[in-house]
């Protein structure tokens, strides 16, 4: 029989480091990154609807809140977040070219179209002045 000495049994530390690890603290995605890059592809698909800059910027902030979560937690999701970031900032962009490039041609839209009025009152003037009057007119007498 074998008899086991004091120092042979497993202290209780020893035992313990056996124990499989719990999971990681932060675990699983953020949610916050999955929301901004739910909100950059519909901002950037809104473009097309002229609504996605309004949809741009809370993906933004979202993308940034969750950038700093992810690094404070350690969970997962930093990946979403940044391209989540990328379509908001781009859903942005569209929406700032978008109006500089509407208010221009509002700008010069107006003007265009009134040097276009004016060009046509001279062309119906010089379109008047060479008609001769209808009772110059050959053919048609008194």
């Amino acid at each position: 029989m074998h008899l086991l000495l004091p120092s042979s049994r497993p202290s209780p530390k020893s035992r313990s480091s056996r124990l499989p690890l719990p999971p990681p603290a932060g675990g699983g995605t953020n949610g916050l990154a999955i929301a901004s890059l739910i909100m950059g592809i519909l901002g950037v698909l809104g473009l097309l609807a002229c609504f996605g800059g309004v949809v741009g910027i809370p993906a933004v902030i979202c993308g940034h809140m969750a950038l700093g979560r992810i690094k404070r937690s350690g969970q997962g999701g930093r990946g979403l977040a940044i391209v989540g970031l990328v379509l908001g900032y781009l859903a942005i962009a569209g929406l700032i070219i978008g109006l500089l490039v509407g208010g221009l041609a509002i700008i010069f839209g107006e003007s265009a179209s009134q040097e276009f009025v004016e060009e046509m009152e001279r062309g119906m003037e010089r379109m008047q002045e060479s008609v001769p009057p209808p009772e110059s007119l050959p053919g048609e007498g008194g």
